[in-house]
């Protein structure tokens, strides 16, 4: 959904950030997530969601470690591992983003007051409806997927013809795993879909009534003009 409106990054972005802020410390993670399936996903399209997150990602992350533990932030640096092998951010802001997890969250010195949100970004919030936090909850469902295929290639080849009963026993408890995030992959993106469906058939509603309306008030315009020739 965010990726098809790639030319909207700007406000889809700080809607983003202005919803990462007002998260719950243990909730951050898959936003995070759900960021870095953007960004893969966006650089397929141009470099719009790559530009804005630029500008917001380096004080999420340090808000990110400021309440997050160990294992959270090494989820975190793991994704900023990626984005500097996949070249998706420049160096510069890459040493920014590992200084930021390292650092616990200390402020930059030259890091801008953050915005209050303003009475105006609450249409905006609700118009999303739930759709943000179920993309984040399916960009976290496809990372511990991702890391679960990892664990299945590590496994030694031919275990189930060559393997002892030990190694036999610790793969399947891996593909049972496996098994178990990718169905819940799925319940996730099919949830997604779903509701993204209904947004779409909103959107099309939407838009029928307004080429309606539109029509109506350009007779009316026509009539207005016509009369005010003759008088």
């Amino acid at each position: 959904w965010c990726i098809f409106y790639h030319k909207a990054a700007k406000d889809i972005v700080q809607v983003w950030d202005e919803e990462f802020v007002k998260m719950a410390p243990d909730k951050r993670l898959p936003m995070l997530y759900l960021a870095n399936h953007i960004l893969q996903e966006g650089k397929k399209k141009g470099r719009e969601f790559t530009d804005e997150f630029a500008r917001v990602i380096a004080k999420a992350l340090r808000e990110f470690a400021r309440h997050a533990d160990a294992k959270p932030l090494s989820s975190a640096g793991r994704l900023v591992k990626i984005w500097e092998e996949r070249r998706v951010f420049g160096a510069t802001l890459i040493k920014a983003l590992k200084e930021g997890l390292q650092k616990g969250g200390a402020p930059s010195p030259a890091a801008k007051p953050e915005r209050a949100p303003s009475l105006g970004d609450v249409p905006k919030l609700q118009a999303l409806g739930p759709i943000p936090d179920i993309m984040a909850g399916v960009a976290a469902a496809a990372e511990k997927s991702s890391n679960c295929a990892a664990k299945v290639m590590q496994l030694k080849p031919r275990v189930h013809l060559e393997g002892s009963a030990a190694e036999v026993g610790v793969a399947r408890d891996v593909l049972a795993a496996c098994a178990s995030a990718l169905n819940a992959e799925i319940a996730a993106r099919q949830r997604a879909a779903q509701e993204l469906r209904k947004a779409a058939a909103r959107q099309e509603e939407g838009l029928k009534r307004a080429q309606e309306q539109l029509k109506h008030f350009e007779a009316q315009k026509s009539q207005l003009e016509a009369r005010q020739v003759l008088l």
